[in-house]
């Protein structure tokens, strides 16, 4: 007497029965693009496509996505570092980047018609220009902080 592999009733040996049925939760307003993907997997949408990834230091890269795997590593070709400071903006060119998936923050698709609007709200400056605007508004930044600290009231001043 032959046995049959354990499984939910009417399906056979290596047969994915539960291929046609709907996924848990699933409704039929799901957008067009499929159904939602859990975790990691949700990237499969961006692949090929111009993506924005903010990383968990504050910074934010700009590229196609070429590929990633379960932990969310993103693997980004023709990449650039967005800098905005106040009014200006530029782009510093970094080629092909890799990001460890525990510090992205946020991923999402670049959208042409809002990039281009970035370009016409803003001014665009050379990758040099910016990171010199960067690091002297860092400076002032730094400066403030330092300012803030000795204009403390001191323990004396309450006693």
């Amino acid at each position: 007497r032959a046995r049959r592999p354990k499984g939910p009733p009417g399906c056979a040996a290596g047969e994915a029965c539960h291929a046609n049925r709907p996924s848990r939760g699933s409704m039929a307003s799901e957008p067009a693009t499929g159904p939602r993907r859990p975790g990691a997997a949700g990237l499969v949408d961006h692949l090929d496509k111009r993506v924005m990834v903010c990383l968990r230091d504050g910074r934010s890269v700009v590229g196609v996505m070429r590929s990633f795997d379960q932990y969310a590593n993103v693997v980004l070709e023709g990449s650039c570092e967005r800098i905005v400071v106040d009014e200006v903006f530029g782009d510093v060119p970094m080629g092909v980047f890799v990001v460890r998936g525990e510090n992205v923050m946020l991923l999402g698709e670049v959208d042409p018609e809002r990039e281009g609007a970035l370009a016409r709200d803003l001014q665009r400056v050379s990758a040099e220009e910016i990171k010199r605007v960067r690091k002297a508004r860092q400076e002032d930044d730094s400066a403030a902080r330092r300012r803030e600290r000795l204009e403390w009231p001191m323990m004396e001043d309450f006693l």
